[in-house]
């Protein structure tokens, strides 16, 4: 329950699998969803399912937020130099604007 001042709204969260089977579910959920937050895996960047959900959203007109997660495994997995680094969030946010449009 999220508490604002003398208000409360609940929030209810739901995980919704990556794996393309799922996405009838994914979908189901979307449809009770006044919002969403996108989780982009930094290193994979926008994959084919990921990139349909935001399309649903978009279809839809749900607000969305999106986070960029696992940003240290360009670090310890891709060892990417600071400025390298950078153009890759550049371009896997060139990847999410691409979708949005």
């Amino acid at each position: 329950m999220l508490q604002s001042r003398k208000q409360q709204h609940p929030i209810n969260f739901f995980d919704t699998p990556g794996h393309p089977d799922f996405f009838d579910e994914t979908l189901t959920a979307l449809t009770i969803a006044d919002g969403a937050i996108v989780v982009v895996d930094i290193v994979e960047g926008v994959l084919c399912q990921t990139e349909r959900v935001i399309q649903a959203l978009v279809r839809q007109n749900i607000p969305f937020i999106v986070v960029l997660n696992k940003m240290d495994r360009m670090i310890t997995e891709l060892r990417l130099a600071p400025v390298d680094a950078y153009f890759k969030l550049r371009h896997v946010l060139g990847e999410i604007n691409t979708v949005i449009k």
